[in-house]
Protein backbone atom coordinates (compact mmCIF):
# COMPACT_ATOMS: atom_id res chain seq x y z
CA UNK A 1 0.00 0.00 0.00
CA UNK A 2 2.04 3.28 -1.16
CA UNK A 3 2.40 5.95 1.63
CA UNK A 4 -0.04 9.00 1.82
CA UNK A 5 2.30 11.02 3.84
CA UNK A 6 5.53 10.23 1.25
CA UNK A 7 3.39 10.80 -1.71
CA UNK A 8 2.72 14.83 -0.15
CA UNK A 9 6.22 15.59 -0.10
CA UNK A 10 7.87 13.78 3.25
CA UNK A 11 7.27 10.89 5.50
CA UNK A 12 9.21 11.21 9.02
CA UNK A 13 9.52 6.91 9.31
CA UNK A 14 11.96 7.56 5.89
CA UNK A 15 12.77 3.32 5.21
CA UNK A 16 11.41 1.88 8.11
CA UNK A 17 8.02 3.08 7.24
CA UNK A 18 5.53 0.23 6.66
CA UNK A 19 4.35 1.78 3.81
CA UNK A 20 5.08 1.12 0.04
CA UNK A 21 7.58 4.37 -1.18
CA UNK A 22 8.74 2.41 -4.12
CA UNK A 23 5.86 4.81 -6.54
CA UNK A 24 7.93 7.82 -5.76
CA UNK A 25 11.97 7.98 -5.48
CA UNK A 26 13.75 5.35 -3.63
CA UNK A 27 14.12 6.45 0.13
CA UNK A 28 12.71 9.92 -0.75
CA UNK A 29 16.15 11.46 -0.47
CA UNK A 30 16.24 12.68 -3.90
CA UNK A 31 14.23 13.08 -7.01
CA UNK A 32 14.23 10.11 -9.05
CA UNK A 33 16.53 10.58 -12.33
CA UNK A 34 14.31 10.09 -14.72
CA UNK A 35 12.25 12.89 -12.53
CA UNK A 36 15.23 15.33 -13.15
CA UNK A 37 15.69 14.30 -16.77
CA UNK A 38 11.97 15.54 -17.87
CA UNK A 39 12.14 18.54 -15.76
CA UNK A 40 16.08 18.91 -16.91
CA UNK A 41 14.45 18.83 -20.73
CA UNK A 42 11.19 20.86 -19.91
CA UNK A 43 13.62 24.01 -18.16
CA UNK A 44 15.86 23.88 -21.16
CA UNK A 45 12.95 24.19 -23.48
CA UNK A 46 11.98 27.12 -21.73
CA UNK A 47 14.76 29.01 -20.84
CA UNK A 48 15.99 28.75 -24.21
CA UNK A 49 13.06 30.60 -25.69
CA UNK A 50 14.33 33.33 -22.89
CA UNK A 51 16.52 36.24 -23.68
CA UNK A 52 17.54 36.97 -20.18
CA UNK A 53 17.55 35.24 -16.73
CA UNK A 54 14.57 34.10 -15.27
CA UNK A 55 14.14 34.74 -11.36
CA UNK A 56 13.81 31.69 -9.31
CA UNK A 57 10.64 33.60 -7.65
CA UNK A 58 9.45 33.88 -11.40
CA UNK A 59 10.23 30.28 -12.58
CA UNK A 60 7.07 28.48 -11.47
CA UNK A 61 4.88 30.65 -12.91
CA UNK A 62 6.32 30.65 -16.32
CA UNK A 63 6.42 27.23 -15.99
CA UNK A 64 2.94 26.80 -15.41
CA UNK A 65 2.06 29.27 -18.91
CA UNK A 66 4.83 27.16 -20.86
CA UNK A 67 3.44 23.86 -19.80
CA UNK A 68 0.01 24.13 -18.21
CA UNK A 69 0.97 22.56 -14.95
CA UNK A 70 3.00 23.57 -12.02
CA UNK A 71 6.59 22.68 -11.79
CA UNK A 72 6.93 19.27 -9.57
CA UNK A 73 9.50 17.00 -9.22
CA UNK A 74 9.83 13.78 -6.70
CA UNK A 75 11.25 15.23 -3.58
CA UNK A 76 10.35 19.26 -4.26
CA UNK A 77 7.85 21.17 -2.26
CA UNK A 78 6.98 24.76 -2.85
CA UNK A 79 7.25 27.20 -0.08
CA UNK A 80 4.17 26.47 1.03
CA UNK A 81 3.99 22.63 0.97
CA UNK A 82 7.24 22.65 2.79
CA UNK A 83 5.96 24.09 6.58
CA UNK A 84 8.45 22.12 8.51
CA UNK A 85 8.89 19.43 6.30
CA UNK A 86 11.77 18.61 4.73
CA UNK A 87 12.30 18.62 0.86
CA UNK A 88 13.85 20.36 -1.69
CA UNK A 89 13.58 24.11 -2.11
CA UNK A 90 13.40 25.24 -5.41
CA UNK A 91 17.54 26.85 -5.49
CA UNK A 92 18.06 23.21 -4.33
CA UNK A 93 16.35 21.47 -6.67
CA UNK A 94 17.76 23.40 -9.66
CA UNK A 95 21.55 22.38 -8.59
CA UNK A 96 20.84 18.47 -8.63
CA UNK A 97 20.21 19.37 -12.40
CA UNK A 98 23.17 17.83 -14.61
CA UNK A 99 24.55 21.25 -15.51
CA UNK A 100 22.27 22.31 -18.09
CA UNK A 101 21.13 24.80 -16.13
CA UNK A 102 23.12 27.10 -13.98
CA UNK A 103 21.77 29.35 -10.80
CA UNK A 104 23.59 32.90 -11.23
CA UNK A 105 23.41 35.77 -8.28
CA UNK A 106 21.68 38.68 -9.69
CA UNK A 107 21.81 42.20 -7.82
CA UNK A 108 20.38 42.35 -4.16
CA UNK A 109 20.85 38.71 -3.15
CA UNK A 110 18.24 37.40 -5.70
CA UNK A 111 18.86 34.30 -7.47
CA UNK A 112 18.04 33.30 -11.44
CA UNK A 113 18.09 30.49 -13.94
CA UNK A 114 19.92 30.13 -17.05
CA UNK A 115 21.05 27.95 -19.87
CA UNK A 116 24.40 26.89 -18.27
CA UNK A 117 26.10 27.60 -21.93
CA UNK A 118 24.59 30.98 -21.40
CA UNK A 119 25.74 31.87 -18.22
CA UNK A 120 29.01 33.67 -18.98
CA UNK A 121 26.81 36.70 -20.79
CA UNK A 122 25.47 37.08 -17.14
CA UNK A 123 28.46 36.57 -14.51
CA UNK A 124 30.32 40.09 -15.26
CA UNK A 125 31.12 42.09 -12.08
CA UNK A 126 32.78 45.37 -11.73
CA UNK A 127 33.38 45.24 -15.33
CA UNK A 128 35.68 42.33 -14.91
CA UNK A 129 34.36 38.78 -16.85
CA UNK A 130 34.15 35.63 -14.63
CA UNK A 131 33.05 32.33 -15.48
CA UNK A 132 31.18 30.61 -12.43
CA UNK A 133 29.79 27.58 -14.31
CA UNK A 134 30.13 24.59 -12.04
CA UNK A 135 30.55 27.49 -9.05
CA UNK A 136 27.79 26.99 -6.07
CA UNK A 137 27.26 30.38 -4.94
CA UNK A 138 27.52 29.31 -0.72
CA UNK A 139 30.45 28.23 -1.26
CA UNK A 140 32.01 31.98 -2.01
CA UNK A 141 29.88 33.32 0.43
CA UNK A 142 30.71 34.66 4.44
CA UNK A 143 28.09 35.55 7.25
CA UNK A 144 29.01 38.33 9.48
CA UNK A 145 27.29 39.87 12.50
CA UNK A 146 28.35 42.84 14.33
CA UNK A 147 26.91 45.52 17.04
CA UNK A 148 23.54 47.11 16.00
CA UNK A 149 25.17 50.50 16.54
CA UNK A 150 27.84 49.89 14.23
CA UNK A 151 27.79 52.82 11.53
CA UNK A 152 29.81 51.37 8.27
CA UNK A 153 28.60 50.94 4.97
CA UNK A 154 28.25 48.14 2.77
CA UNK A 155 31.11 50.22 0.52
CA UNK A 156 33.09 49.57 3.99
CA UNK A 157 32.71 45.95 3.95
CA UNK A 158 33.05 45.57 0.14
CA UNK A 159 36.41 47.65 0.95
CA UNK A 160 38.10 45.72 3.86
CA UNK A 161 37.26 42.44 1.89
CA UNK A 162 38.29 43.37 -1.14
CA UNK A 163 42.33 42.80 0.62
CA UNK A 164 41.71 39.05 -0.30
CA UNK A 165 40.29 38.77 -3.12
CA UNK A 166 37.46 40.47 -5.58
CA UNK A 167 34.02 41.10 -3.64
CA UNK A 168 30.74 40.12 -5.87
CA UNK A 169 28.09 41.29 -3.53
CA UNK A 170 27.84 43.03 -0.10
CA UNK A 171 24.26 42.52 1.39
CA UNK A 172 23.32 44.47 5.17
CA UNK A 173 19.97 44.15 5.38
CA UNK A 174 18.49 46.14 8.40
CA UNK A 175 17.42 45.40 11.54
CA UNK A 176 17.34 47.42 14.74
CA UNK A 177 18.91 45.00 17.52
CA UNK A 178 21.49 42.93 15.57
CA UNK A 179 23.07 43.68 12.67
CA UNK A 180 24.24 40.59 10.46
CA UNK A 181 25.41 40.60 6.35
CA UNK A 182 26.63 38.42 3.74
CA UNK A 183 30.04 39.12 1.51
CA UNK A 184 29.61 37.39 -1.37
CA UNK A 185 33.51 36.80 -2.97
CA UNK A 186 33.94 36.32 -6.77
CA UNK A 187 36.44 32.93 -6.28
CA UNK A 188 35.73 30.54 -3.71
CA UNK A 189 39.56 30.87 -3.15
CA UNK A 190 38.94 34.06 -1.50
CA UNK A 191 36.70 32.63 1.22
CA UNK A 192 39.21 30.38 2.50
CA UNK A 193 41.89 32.83 3.08
CA UNK A 194 39.31 34.81 5.08
CA UNK A 195 38.71 32.00 7.23
CA UNK A 196 41.65 30.97 7.54
CA UNK A 197 43.07 34.65 9.50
Amino acid sequence: KPCVYYSRGFCKHGSSCRFSHDHIAGDGSSPSPSSLERLDRELQELLSSRTSPVSIAALPQLYYERFGRPLQAEGYLTESQRHGKSGYNLTRLLSKLKGSITVIDRPHGQHAVVLAEDAHKFATFAGEHYDLSGVNPSSRQIYLTFPAESSFSEDDVSTHFRAYGPVQDVRIPFQQKRMFGFVTFVYPETVKIVLSE
